[in-house]
């Protein structure tokens, strides 16, 4: 009577590593192998087919179950088959190695018949002999892992061997897949061979539960951070082990990176009061897997252990991403739709897609990495074609076609263009790779062209300085005439922009003509530019020469744009002057046009066409709303050609600080060397803030700017700027030069509108500080005509600079009428002026008002102060001390000449006497919006006028 021997799993030796681990959530396979072990010590011998998904753990139940056998006594025999190794009999040699032994003589005939080669070491048959009269001296278990790589000869081996296994002690464990895809297959044919032939037991292995996943990541993690992560693990991987491991890892990895443990202090007992204990509440939720971890590996693992269609199911599904269905990537990959069906259902099982895509990006980016790159152009050229028949959108179809990097379908460069349309608003950069791809792939020089033109404007709103490199190959093939009529139109702004006169010229000419070949859009397009460039680069139409009539503003269109409204608005305003309307139409057409790239430049006309109107506060709102646009979608460009006006709109609130910080971001975003001419407005602001502060921002004076810049309205700014700037470091003459040839920049270009650039106060201002008090008069009657000369902003301004050409006892009501006017156009720079010399004034005639009360001033916000932009800054200084009231400054006041020869003049009085009251040269200076070097130059003469040797005699003279 046979002996019948009990097998008992062997016991635990841990709770992290060996059996343990691989026997999570496997009590009943291991149970029914167990079995089946002890009925093969019984002489009851057969197989178990131990199927699953692949990576969810038949290899590690395997290994488990014939370490049990071996420690029960069984001789264990194990082989594991490899789709790389092909090799006849490969898994019948490696069991035969197991046996220790080789036999003697030769088979010939059997290899024969078999089909063996002569390097066989036996046939199937004699090596199942063997294995069988091993059976009889001891229990024989033989394991089997991916049967289903297996060689024909190895499987009909395994085949014969099973047959004979019923009556004797020899076991055979097998592992394989759950259920091969598209039906009826190699495995699976062998498989029900190998189910007649014996009692074979199937054992299924199921993926991790919740709770399955929860223990396996206490192993690694400890309870607190395996209960807080163990929902999202479950979402990764579906419950299979080998990405749960794998994503355990790469947790541990990035924990460490980060620099702090990870949650769970590893004390998991059984009890729950004691597991609760040790949650850790600051462990994540969540967890993103690294782009290069364990996770994007094992995905890779479990796809290169599959059946190769699940592999080639996975590459589809990755090429295609979420455009995926089971149609498509039937199509995709050239098999039926019920194999493609089939193939999905087991990836999902496995745990690494679920409905048709990827449960994460990282197994998506992980399995495009090892696509091979002919077989990539392959998938993403058959995707293409397939998405455009099935109706997808452009943007999709030109995914596939970019990833290919070919696209010589007749269809391709029409689609390449329409996609980049489509994404440029959203995705700069895949707009400007699908027109490089279109440029490419188009036969037709012409059509280059206009997409290289296309290109250049997209790839303008992140990278200004792509646009320039293309100039000159654009620039030739306009003389060439290869250039199209609408997409001219469309350079002659961007040649204009970059100082390209004589080219932007030589294109209006030709735009000029008869028979141009615009549609109603074009013709409407060009108008708008022939507009644009007739207020803000003047100098191009005075190069182009004689043009049609007409070319002037068509505020009369029937149907006009409102970018088109924008610009005409703009030019009605720098030839008139506002009216009644300029501000309900600006802040109107700001409300409606949308930011765009051939709306930015109408857009900053609406703006132009407000701070003209002195609402610099309403233009202050729309910009900064544009602004904020810009940041939304990506585009520096917009948000540094924004930030010009931006800056301007801040100085004319009195914002120091801001507009100085609006101008600095405008040169950082946009480099000076890619600004072209419309670098002017930014360093125009930057030296109108030095002018006040007696700074030189951001080295402003030392910006060199395009000799083209000054054929425009920015070199208008600039001049006006400049002119500032010297005189406020007593350059009078410099100044006086910039002014003037602003003015006549002005005049000769019809933009002669003191609301725009009132250059003829300024440069009265300074004909006084030189003595020319006539001219000074002159300009200031010529401004009075001029229209807006009437406007509260250009009046109170006029009024300060007159109240400097007459006698003493009517300045204060010419100051005090100036400050009103300013206060309400909301000038709050020029206000500061006003106010300063009133209070100069005041302090000359030793007015006792002062030491009493304060007057409001605006005061220039710090550097960098954390006020809001735009927002003046207006506070109540204080109390300074009286006005001196000594004898040298009544002979000053009343008109007599001191001993030194000259009277003291305002500015020189008012320094004199901050200087007389313990102010240094540096405080005087920031209080008065002045030079260190202008102070000492007053003091100077002040001192060779009242004949003293320096400051510690002012207050004594001065009668302080």
């Amino acid at each position: 009577m046979r002996e019948i021997r009990t097998v008992r799993a062997p016991r635990s030796s841990g709770p992290r590593t060996g059996e343990a681990a691989a026997l999570i959530e496997r009590v009943g396979p291991i149970a029914e192998l167990d079995r089946m072990l002890a009925a093969c010590f019984a002489y009851q011998g057969g197989a178990a087919f131990v199927s699953g998904a692949v990576g969810c753990g038949k290899t590690e139940l395997l290994n488990a179950f014939l370490s049990r056998a071996g420690q029960a006594g069984a001789t264990v025999l194990t082989a594991s088959a490899s789709a790389q190794e092909s090799a006849p009999g490969s898994v019948l040699r490696a069991l035969a190695a197991g046996l220790g032994e080789q036999p003697a003589g030769s088979a010939e005939p059997l290899w024969n018949r078999l089909g063996l080669d002569r390097s066989a070491p036996e046939t199937p048959r004699e090596l199942g002999e063997r294995l069988l009269a091993a059976a009889l001296r001891r229990p024989l278990v033989i394991g089997v892992d991916d049967v289903q790589h297996a060689d024909e000869i190895s499987l009909r081996g395994l085949l014969q061997l099973g047959a004979r296994a019923r009556s004797s002690r020899l076991l055979m464990v097998v592992t394989g897949p759950e259920a091969p895809p598209g039906g009826p297959s190699r495995i699976a044919r062998w498989r029900a061979d190998l189910r007649r032939a014996t009692s074979t037991v199937e054992v299924p292995v199921a993926p991790l539960t919740r709770m399955g996943i929860l223990e396996a990541l206490t192993r690694q993690l400890g309870f607190g951070s395996a209960r807080a992560l163990s929902a999202c693990f479950a979402r990764l991987s579906g419950g299979n082990p080998l990405l749960v491991r794998a994503l355990a890892e790469d947790y541990l990895v990035e924990d460490l990176r980060l620099g702090g443990p990870h949650g769970g202090d590893g004390s998991h007992g059984g009890d729950p009061d004691v597991q609760a204990a040790a949650v850790d509440r600051s462990a994540p939720r969540s967890f993103d897997p690294p782009g290069h971890g364990a996770f994007g590996r094992a995905v890779l693992t479990c796809l290169h252990r599959a059946d190769d269609r699940l592999l080639a199911t996975a590459r589809g599904a990755a090429v295609l991403e979420t455009a995926g269905s089971p149609a498509l990537f039937a199509g995709l990959l050239e098999i039926g739709l019920t194999e493609t069906g089939a193939a999905l259902d087991t990836l999902a099982s496995a745990g690494v897609m679920v409905g048709g895509g990827f449960r994460h990006p990282v197994a998506r980016a992980a399995v495009l990495a090892d696509l091979p790159l002919d077989e990539a152009v392959v998938l993403h050229r058959r995707a293409a074609r397939l998405l455009r028949r099935s109706g997808a959108a452009a943007r999709q179809v030109a995914a596939h076609l970019v990833a290919a990097g070919e696209a010589d379908e007749s269809w391709s460069v029409d689609l390449l263009r329409r996609a980049a349309t489509d994404s440029a608003d959203d995705d700069v950069t895949f707009a400007v790779e699908c027109l490089r791809l279109a440029e490419r792939a188009s036969a037709d020089p012409r059509e280059r062209l206009s997409i290289l033109i296309q290109q250049s404007r997209v790839e303008c709103r992140v990278n200004p300085g792509g646009a320039i490199r293309r100039l000159p190959r654009l620039t030739r093939a306009i003389e060439a005439g290869e250039v199209g009529d609408r997409d001219l139109v469309m350079l002659v702004r961007a040649l204009a922009w970059h100082g390209r006169v004589d080219e932007a010229a030589a294109a209006l000419r030709r735009l000029d003509r008869d028979d141009v070949d615009l549609d109603e859009q074009g013709h409407a397009e060009l108008a708008m530019a022939r507009n644009w460039l007739r207020y803000s680069h003047p100098g191009v139409l005075v190069a182009a020469g004689a043009v049609r009539a007409g070319h002037g503003p068509r505020s009369m269109d029937p149907h006009p744009t409102r970018a088109a409204r924008a610009v005409v608005l703009l030019g009605a305003v720098l030839a008139a002057g506002p009216d009644e309307a300029t501000v309900p139409v600006a802040d109107a057409l700001l409300r409606e046009i949308p930011p765009a790239d051939e709306t930015i430049c109408p857009l900053e006309s609406a703006l132009v066409s407000l701070v003209c109107a002195d609402r610099a506060d309403l233009a202050a709102a729309h910009c900064d709303r544009l602004i904020a646009e810009a940041d939304r979608r990506g585009f520096p460009t917009w948000r540094g050609l924004l930030a010009g006006p931006r800056a301007e709109i801040a100085l004319r609130q009195g914002d120091l600080a801001a507009a100085e910080r609006f101008a600095r971001a405008a040169l950082e975003l946009i480099p000076a060397w890619s600004w072209g001419v419309g670098i002017g407005l930014p360093l125009s602001v930057l030296l109108r803030v030095g002018a006040r502060t007696g700074t030189d921002p951001a080295g402003a004076l030392a910006v060199p700017v395009p000799d083209e810049m000054f054929q425009t309205r920015y070199g208008l700014s600039y001049l006006y700027a400049r002119g500032q700037r010297h005189a406020a470091v007593g350059q009078p003459h410099a100044a006086l030069d910039d002014l003037l040839t602003c003015g006549r920049l002005m005049v000769r270009w019809g933009l002669d509108v003191p609301a725009f650039l009132p250059w003829r106060l300024d440069a009265a201002a300074v004909l006084a500080e030189l003595g020319r008090l006539t001219q000074a008069r002159d300009l200031l009657t010529e401004n009075r005509g001029r229209p807006s000369a009437a406007s509260p902003r250009v009046r109170g301004m006029a009024l300060r600079v007159e109240a400097s050409l007459v006698e003493r006892q009517r300045r204060s009501g010419l100051l005090r009428e100036s400050a009103r006017l300013l206060g309400v156009a909301g000038d709050r720079l020029e206000l500061a002026r006003a106010r300063e010399d009133l209070d100069a004034l005041d302090r000359a005639a030793g007015s006792p008002r002062r030491g009493v009360t304060a007057r409001p001033v605006l005061v220039a916000p710090p550097a960098g102060g954390g006020h809001e932009p735009g927002s003046a800054r207006v506070s109540w200084s204080a109390p300074e001390p009286e006005a001196p009231t000594g004898p040298a400054f009544l002979l000053a006041v009343e008109g007599y000449s001191t001993a030194g020869g000259g009277e003291l003049s305002t500015a020189e009085l008012q320094v004199a006497s901050l200087a007389a009251t313990g102010h240094s040269n540096r405080e005087i200076a920031r209080r008065l919006y002045i030079t260190v070097s202008t102070v000492e130059q007053h003091l100077t003469r002040t001192y060779r006028k009242l004949r003293i040797r320096g400051r510690a005699e002012l207050p004594v003279f001065l009668g302080v």
